[in-house]
């Protein structure tokens, strides 16, 4: 049986900014190839999920200008 104290670290984790960041980050690099797949045209959705990849390496936490900045330059249109 599980104590209560590792009961509480499992909640903390699960429902923690962490778990929710690479969850959602996981989708958006998955589900694209997914759908490709289903429609037949896989190789526009590997191409999608590579994108994906690239952008969220770049998403991090912090003021809002910088963050577009990055994600920006990920894509190769940052002007200064």
């Amino acid at each position: 049986m599980l104590g209560p104290r590792l009961l509480t670290r499992l909640q903390y984790f699960f429902f923690g900014a962490d778990f929710s960041g690479g969850l959602r980050t996981a989708v958006a690099i998955l589900l694209p190839a997914a759908v490709g797949a289903q429609i037949g045209q896989f190789d526009l959705g590997l191409t999608m999920a590579t994108g994906a990849v690239c952008v969220s390496v770049t998403d991090t936490p912090g003021p809002g200008a910088h963050r577009r900045n990055g994600l920006l330059a990920a894509l190769g249109r940052w002007r200064h």
